[in-house]
C-alpha cells in the first residue's frame, strides 16, 4: 500500500507538473545525450539558443529554388543612388568610413590650451605705449593678450617715477627677486627637490651679479632662494676702490652675507655640479656696473656658463635689437629671460621670456604715457610669446 500511494502520488504530481519545466528538462535531456559530460548553465543556455535558431529542418522547396541575382541586380539603380548620396554629402564620394574619420578627427591641443574655448583667442590690446617709448616686438600672453615691448630709457623713466611716488628701488627688489624665485623654484624641480627627504641632495643655483640694479636684483633672488633651502653661490667682479658699487647693490650684499649662501669673485671656485645657473652681470647699457672694469672677469664667467651644462636664466638682461657700442661682450644665450613690469624687445632664438607683475599704480603708468591693463590675472609669472 505504501509503494502503491507513493506511485499515485508520484504519477499525479509528474501528470500535473508545468509545460514549461518540461520543456526546459527536455531540452537539458536532449543536450545531456548528445554530449559527453555534464554542462555548465553558460553551455547549456547557449546550446537551447543553438537549437531554437537552427533546430527547424530546411524545407525542400527553399533548397530546390534558385535565386536569379541577374534579375534583382536589374532592379538596382546604381547611377540614382550614387546621385543621391553624392548630393547628401555635397558633392563627396568617399566611403563612409573615410567621411567618419574626416568629421571625428581629433585636434591635438597644448598642455597649456583649454579644449572648452577657442584654440586661438583673439588677439586684445589692452596696453598701449607712447610712440617714442615703444619697442620693435610685440608679445602676447597665452590669453591672447598683447603686451608691447618699451625702450630701455622708457623702462627706467617709468622705475624712476614709482620709486618718487613711493615704490622705492629696495620694494621693487623685493618685488623682482620673489617673483624671480617664483619661476626658479619651477624651474629646478619645485617642492620635489625641497622636502625634507631631499636635504642631502639640495639644488644648487649659481648667481653671476654685475655692479647695477639686475645684479642687486640677482642678489635678493638668491637670498630669497637660501630661504626655501636651496643652496646658492654668488660670483661678483672684485669690489672697485676708487668707484664704489652703487649702494642698493653693497645693502643686498650684506643681507645675503647673513645667509649660509657663499660669495666669490672668481669663477673657479664654483662647483661643477649645477641646477641653473642665473646670468645679472649685465643692464641695459651692455656694462657689468660702473668703474669702467676690465673684461678679464666678465671673459672668465663667460667661459664658465658656456661650458656648464646647467640651463642659463637671464635676469633682466638689455635687448640685442638695439647696438651697445660700449657693451662688454655678447651674452651667453639662455633658456629664459626674466622682465620686470613690461618687457624689452629681444629676438625669437634669445629665448623663452617671462614677465614678471610689479604692482605699480595705474596712475605711475599713465604719468608716463603708457594705458596699462594687467595681464596677469592670478598669476605672478607668465610666458610671452612672439607675435606673427
Amino acid at each position: 500500500d505504501e509503494y502503491s500511494n507513493g506511485y499515485h502520488y508520484n504519477h499525479h504530481h509528474q501528470e500535473y507538473s508545468s509545460p514549461r519545466r518540461n520543456e526546459r528538462y527536455n531540452d537539458q535531456l536532449r543536450y545531456q545525450q548528445n554530449s559527453s559530460r555534464t554542462p555548465n548553465k553558460r553551455e547549456f543556455m547557449k546550446q537551447v539558443k543553438d537549437d531554437k535558431t537552427f533546430g527547424n529542418p530546411i524545407d525542400d522547396e527553399v533548397l530546390t529554388t534558385e535565386f536569379d541575382f541577374e534579375k534583382n541586380l536589374a532592379l538596382f539603380d546604381k547611377q540614382a543612388t550614387r546621385d543621391e548620396i553624392q548630393s547628401m554629402n555635397g558633392g563627396s564620394i568617399k566611403p563612409d568610413v573615410v567621411k567618419g574619420a574626416d568629421r571625428f578627427t581629433e585636434k591635438k591641443y597644448r598642455h597649456d590650451e583649454n579644449i572648452l574655448g577657442p584654440s586661438k583667442p583673439k588677439p586684445k590690446a589692452q596696453i598701449t605705449v607712447p610712440a617714442e617709448g615703444a619697442g620693435e616686438v610685440i608679445y602676447a600672453t597665452d590669453n591672447g593678450l598683447l603686451v608691447p615691448t618699451i625702450t630701455s630709457s622708457m623702462r627706467n623713466t617709468l622705475l624712476s617715477t614709482a620709486n618718487q611716488n613711493g615704490l622705492t628701488n629696495s620694494r621693487q627688489l623685493e618685488m623682482i627677486g620673489r617673483a624671480a624665485t617664483e619661476l626658479i623654484l619651477s624651474q629646478i624641480g619645485g617642492s620635489h627637490r625641497l622636502e625634507p627627504g631631499n636635504s642631502h641632495q639640495s639644488p644648487v643655483v649659481v648667481f653671476l651679479c654685475g655692479f647695477h640694479s639686475q645684479g642687486a636684483a640677482g642678489v635678493n633672488t638668491a637670498r630669497q632662494l637660501e630661504c626655501h633651502g636651496v643652496r646658492t653661490l654668488v660670483i661678483t667682479p672684485q669690489l672697485p676702490v676708487t668707484h664704489p658699487a652703487p649702494l642698493v647693490f653693497t645693502h643686498e650684499l650684506q643681507l645675503y652675507s647673513l645667509t649660509n649662501g657663499r660669495h666669490f669673485t672668481d669663477t673657479r671656485s664654483c662647483i661643477s655640479i649645477l641646477d641653473l645657473i642665473v646670468d645679472a652681470r649685465l643692464d641695459h647699457n651692455g656694462k657689468t656696473g660702473e668703474g669702467g672694469m676690465s673684461s678679464s672677469w666678465f671673459n672668465a664667467a663667460d667661459t664658465f656658463a658656456s661650458s656648464s651644462r646647467a640651463p642659463i636664466l637671464a635676469l633682466d638682461p638689455p635687448s640685442d635689437l638695439v647696438a651697445l657700442p660700449n657693451a662688454a661682450g655678447v651674452q651667453v644665450n639662455a633658456r629664459v629671460l626674466l622682465c620686470p613690469a613690461l618687457p624689452l624687445a629681444y629676438t625669437p632664438g634669445k629665448g623663452k621670456v617671462y614677465l614678471l607683475n610689479m604692482p605699480i599704480p595705474i596712475q605711475t603708468y599713465a604719468a608716463v604715457g603708457i594705458k596699462y591693463s594687467s595681464p596677469f590675472g592670478a598669476k605672478l609669472v607668465i610666458p610671452l610669446h612672439p607675435c606673427e
